[in-house]
């Protein structure tokens, strides 16, 4: 098959199955709304009823859950969008909007867990111990449950990624709670409920910030993490006629959605010559480094352009 060809059918292969990914992604959101919302009321009863700031600071938490779980539902489905003539790329960083999004009201709400956790910590009540055990370990199964069936999105998907952290860092949290309950049937060490709240903020704090940093990578146009430029150039400069490559951007688009931009160096050729080139350029990106959206504009040594872009 002609490289051209070759790169038009791995272009069209990739758009069918990440078609399929948002699919099953949103599956997975939405049964995740449904298990959330539930635990969400049964949980705020709970805290209310035993007294435990652990609880209803999570219960809190929760909601947010609900929340996040919502905007990235409503991302996917828009993410899934076709282009159209104002949004050439289509809608895929809706998706990252939604996880830079979620990442900052994570972080907000691990503000408010402290405030509340500090203030029992300082001033400790009797919480019921029964009550707090057995909410934690309903708690470990649901989020384990939503964390568990996201898993499979997280790695192509940093949407998906934000929110499986949501679900996996708030089952880590209710092993906090479950330790709690368990002190709290043992003995009248109520602090252990402000404590085990600050460790739920801490959990959060650290998920939050790992998904800012990378939703905000995407939207600054960093190059994508195990990307080296110098690598990518070499490739280049491996291929046919290419002599040198200088202008070299590369950027994702959405998460699994990477773009390249380079002026490459070649001695003067025909036009059809140059079309061949840019498609085994255009294969060996795609194959390599998952690069499918690769434009080069040539230039000749005489030419070549000193000015920065």
């Amino acid at each position: 098959m002609p490289p051209a060809e070759a790169h038009e059918a791995m272009h069209d292969t990739t758009h069918t199955e990440r078609a399929g990914r948002y699919a099953a992604e949103s599956s997975s959101i939405r049964w995740g709304i449904v298990l959330n919302a539930v635990f969400f009321v049964f949980e705020a009863v709970a805290g209310v009823v035993s007294g435990s700031v652990a609880l209803i600071s999570d219960a809190v938490h929760d909601l947010s859950d609900v929340f996040a779980l919502s905007l990235s539902w409503l991302a996917v489905r828009k993410a899934g969008a076709p282009r159209d003539a104002r949004r050439s790329w289509g809608y895929h960083r809706a998706a990252i909007l939604a996880a830079f999004v979620n990442s900052l009201v994570l972080m907000a709400l691990a503000g408010f867990v402290f405030v509340q956790s500090y203030a029992r910590l300082r001033a400790p009540e009797p919480v019921d111990g029964g009550i707090v055990f057995g909410v934690a370990v309903i708690g470990i199964v649901v989020n384990g449950a939503v964390a568990l069936r996201l898993s499979r999105h997280a790695r192509s998907s940093l949407n998906a990624r934000s929110i499986f952290w949501h679900m996996a860092e708030d089952a880590l949290g209710w092993l906090g709670v479950l330790v709690s309950g368990v002190v709290l049937l043992l003995s009248d060490f109520y602090a252990i409920d402000a404590l085990a709240g600050l460790f739920i903020g801490a959990v959060i704090l650290r998920g939050a910030y790992g998904v800012l940093r990378d939703a905000a990578e995407i939207l600054l146009e960093a190059t994508p993490a195990g990307i080296d430029p110098q690598a990518v150039s070499d490739t280049i400069c491996s291929i046919g006629a290419a002599m040198g490559v200088h202008d070299l951007h590369i950027w994702s688009i959405g998460s699994d959605t990477l773009a390249l931009s380079a002026h490459v160096i070649v001695p003067d050729m025909r036009l059809s010559a140059s079309e061949e080139l840019t498609a085994q350029i255009q294969l060996q990106l795609a194959a390599q480094y998952g690069i499918l959206h690769a434009t080069i504009a040539y230039e000749t040594e005489d030419t070549a352009c000193d000015l920065p872009h």
